[in-house]
């Protein structure tokens, strides 16, 4: 399960086996190739003349961690299946891919106010937002920034869950 702070592994008893913070990069890739069977390779992703930063890239298949090279630095998950390797993948509050756009609503994420489409619904979903001071969010003109859990959809279905999105930067 992805919240915004980070993972943790939930038994099929309910009980909590382990927990780590995205802050802690290696140690999610480590989880990571326990629970999914496999150690891919990480891809790098040297600094460049605009951004300058650099990151690494592992894909599990339908998991994805970017790790930044800077310690401490948050590590940002993605998920785009529903299970690997028998591993249940979801958000806080249950929220899984396949699950409607309404039935993610009701389970705690809000809608953006970002109607890029014009189609009149939210472009994407937010789960578990705070507010970031000294932060201008991007999404909603004169608010502060907000730190989330961003849920992609195609239509009315969940097709993602990245821990790790915002409204204040434009990477």
């Amino acid at each position: 399960m992805t919240s915004l702070d980070g993972l943790t592994v939930v038994g099929a008893d309910g009980k909590t086996m382990a927990s780590v913070a995205f802050t802690d990069g290696p140690a999610i890739v480590a989880l990571f190739n326990e629970l999914l069977g496999s150690s891919p390779a990480g891809t790098r992703d040297a600094p460049d003349a605009k951004y300058q930063f650099a990151q690494t890239y592992y894909d599990w298949g339908g998991v994805r961690a970017v790790v930044p090279d800077e310690a401490q630095s948050r590590t940002h998950v993605a998920f785009t299946t529903s299970e690997v390797n028998g591993v249940q993948l979801t958000a806080i509050g249950g929220i899984r891919l396949g699950m409607s756009r309404a039935d993610a609503v009701a389970r705690g994420a809000q809608e953006s106010s970002f109607d890029g489409d014009g189609d009149g619904k939210g472009d994407f979903l937010q789960l578990d937002a705070r507010a970031v001071s000294g932060t201008n969010s991007l999404t909603t003109p004169g608010a502060v920034g907000s730190d989330f859990i961003l849920i992609l959809l195609d239509g009315d279905a969940v097709v993602s869950i990245q821990s790790g999105g915002n409204d204040y930067g434009d990477l």
